[in-house]
């Protein structure tokens, strides 16, 4: 082993991080059970929008959700007014976890969702859907995993209405303070700008042999592994900076209509505010590492 990986792996071992399985009272929960998932669902999307309010107008609105998940946040959408939502993904045990957690809340509030809400796996970089058919477009905690962002974005320009609006509730940049989505096991800020791709990588095998928990987050786990896009189940973690997104944005025919970061630390807010209202900063390497992540909206200007 490596002084680098020791290093790490020491570090990592005195740094807080989430188990990979929850133990409970009644039984552990896994990250890939129903139990987790439709909870997931329930707390960290239907009932998250709920307690935050979602601030945009969304009555009789025609609404797709790009990376729906487990399906709480388009259920949530189409219980509060919107005309019709659907939700898309590419994994199909979510979008199992959707129509079921769909289905328990059509019981709980005694209502048909039947002809407003409906999940259905979609290729993000080339949907289905016919030209001008949405009036708004979600996509939340999904760009950073677009391995072609610019393609999603021709998509969602092609098949949003003018005047349409896409919103992003979060994106992370690589270089954000959990930017490398190492959640399990090395829940490190900034890990990514600290040590190299293949000492993460390597660190992470060396931890799966004590823990072998860790190869269920990351099932890319490997001796020969040097990427860590290539830890995770679909390979899906790109080299995203608002740089990058702010460009293939005004390239594909968008308006960025509000662009806001969340500063890494709430105690100094105020001074990282001051950094990211200077336009040069705003999308400059700073911003990215002095940050979780942005919240975004976009606004459909013209056709490419």
């Amino acid at each position: 082993m490596k002084l680098t990986e020791k290093i790490l792996e020491s570090i990592a071992g005195k740094w807080k991080a989430p188990p990979v399985i929850i133990n409970t009272t009644s039984k552990p929960k896994e990250p890939n059970s129903m139990e987790f998932n439709l909870d997931y669902a329930l707390n960290k999307q239907y009932l998250l929008k709920f307690k935050n309010g979602f601030p945009y107008d969304i009555m009789g609105k025609k609404i797709l959700e790009i990376g729906c998940g487990q399906g709480g946040i388009s259920t949530f959408l189409a219980v509060n007014g919107a005309s019709y939502v659907i939700g898309t993904d590419i994994n199909t045990f979510h979008l199992e976890v959707a129509d079921q957690f769909k289905n328990k809340i059509q019981n709980e509030l005694k209502i048909d969702l039947s002809d407003r809400l409906l999940f259905k796996v979609e290729d993000a970089y080339n949907m289905s859907f016919e030209e001008s058919s949405f009036d708004i477009i979600i996509a939340d905690n999904v760009f950073e995993h677009f391995m072609q962002p610019e393609k999603v974005l021709g998509e969602c320009q092609r098949i949003l209405k003018p005047g349409g609006l896409v919103i992003i509730p979060n994106f992370n940049s690589i270089y954000s303070k959990y930017g490398a989505h190492l959640k399990y096991g090395l829940k490190l800020p900034w890990v990514n700008l600290f040590f190299s791709e293949k000492t993460i990588c390597r660190t992470l095998f060396n931890m799966a042999q004590k823990n072998p928990q860790l190869k269920k987050a990351y099932p890319g786990i490997s001796p020969t592994t040097t990427k860590i896009k290539d830890l995770r189940a679909y390979q899906d973690l790109n080299s995203m900076t608002f740089k990058k997104f702010s460009e293939m944005a005004h390239a594909n025919g968008f308006k960025i209509a509000s662009f806001v970061i969340s500063p890494p630390f709430k105690k100094f807010k105020f001074l990282f505010s001051s950094m990211y209202r200077v336009q040069y900063l705003k999308f400059g390497r700073l911003s990215d590492i002095f940050s979780i992540g942005v919240s975004c909206v976009l606004t459909k200007v013209n056709s490419k």
